[in-house]
């Protein structure tokens, strides 16, 4: 038999591979939410010693910064790994380097949004009294926040910085158990001491805006189907298996496809015009991402894959990415066209305003816009490109 049959017998398996149920024991798999306080100087530096006391132990981490626009990624203890400037390069190659991540966001960020994240939880702050408080009143938000969505118990670990060890120690065992008196839907416990800035080793700041409009839930959501989407995925099949037997395969009908015009799948509306009607270069590919059915999928001819999806927000792009990555042997495997020797993605942004795409510049996205003519209904409009592979980054 061949590779491509055995690819087939666990094709739906695979396809239902989607991020792990909220609640399940495999937190692994999404990212530690560092949860920024009162620090002593400035933030940055106690961050990146965080994240790099971990990855001397464990390996190369990826930290994601959530900060707005300057939203950035950067990898510690990379082993001499070089890694790409573009955003969704550098998303790729951090996710296949490695499936542990660090999402920071300062403790400013919604309560409601730490306690949903289904994510590890860790706050970090000084141990002078104005921190602790700070922290105290971060702790009550959180729990606040988890009581009302129905989360009985959050565990949250400390991430003291700027005292010695025996006074870290002796702030984390009163700060316990001002907890169990207080707070009780939190348990908390010591996760990092660091009395000193020390030496960091990391392959610098990459700037990703795909972050920039994310609160923490949805940012952690985005780096677990990242983290999914890497080889490390298939890994954990067979235990994933039975919760996630029950969910539908989806792999939509063509209707009427030809060898190189991409037309409407049955599954999406009838009255929406489709958007692979404006690309006729390229040929269908049968199956959905699941975590992203609104991007349409396509093929080119030298056996590229094409995301194709409308607006300015990447967030769905970046899930079809993920997906498509991770599943790309399945996916050569169900189409010959596809070249499985050579993984490349290809994301497609139509927008319905062309100075969207100022912002976009260089993003590693190609920009198109739908225009109709004067005199044209709407059904009629045409496809303007507003980019080339090499003013887009991908060159």
């Amino acid at each position: 038999m061949t590779s491509a049959a055995d690819d087939f017998s666990s094709l739906a398996d695979a396809f239902l591979g989607g991020a792990v149920p909220r609640g399940h024991s495999d937190l692994a798999r999404m990212p530690t939410l560092l949860v920024v306080g009162n620090v002593p100087t400035l933030a940055g530096i106690w961050i990146a010693q965080y994240v790099d006391q971990r990855a001397r132990s464990e390996g190369p981490i990826a930290l994601v910064r959530l900060d707005g626009a300057a939203s950035r990624g950067e990898l510690f203890r990379a082993q001499g790994r070089a890694m790409p400037a573009h955003a969704t390069a550098w998303m790729d190659r951090a996710s296949a380097v490695t499936n542990r991540w660090v999402l920071c966001a300062d403790s400013q960020v919604q309560a409601r949004s730490i306690a949903r994240s289904g994510c590890p939880i860790v706050l970090m702050c000084g141990t002078d009294e104005a921190a602790l408080a700070a922290a105290r009143r971060t702790v009550e938000s959180i729990e606040t926040a988890a009581r009302d969505a129905g989360i009985s118990r959050l565990k949250v670990g400390l991430a003291l910085v700027g005292s010695p060890d025996d006074a870290a120690r002796d702030a984390a065992q009163r700060f316990s158990s001002w907890t169990r008196e207080r707070a009780p839907g939190v348990e908390v416990h010591l996760a990092m001491l660091a009395q000193r800035v020390d030496r960091v080793e990391s392959t610098g700041p990459v700037p990703l805006p795909m972050f920039s409009d994310l609160e923490a839930e949805s940012a952690a959501e985005l780096i677990a189907i990242s983290i999914d989407g890497s080889a490390t995925r298939f890994e954990a099949r067979d235990e994933r298996k039975s919760a996630q037997s029950a969910a539908p395969l989806s792999i939509p009908t063509l209707v009427g496809r030809t060898a190189t015009t991409v037309v409407p799948v049955t599954e999406r509306r009838s009255d929406t015009p489709s958007l692979a009607a404006h690309f006729p270069e390229f040929s269908a590919i049968p199956f959905v991402c699941p975590e992203a059915p609104e991007v349409t999928i396509a093929c080119d001819r030298a056996g590229a894959l094409h995301l194709i999806a409308t607006g300015s927000n990447a967030n769905a792009l970046r899930a079809a990415r993920a997906w498509a990555r991770g599943n790309w042997r399945l996916l050569s495997a169900a189409n010959p066209t596809i070249n499985e020797a050579a993984a490349r993605v290809i994301e497609h942004m139509v927008l319905d305003d062309a100075r969207e795409a100022v912002s976009l510049h260089r993003s590693g996205v190609l920009l198109h816009a739908l225009i109709a003519p004067a005199g044209v209904s709407e059904s009629g409009r045409i496809r303007v490109d507003l980019n080339d592979e090499r003013t887009a980054g991908l060159a």
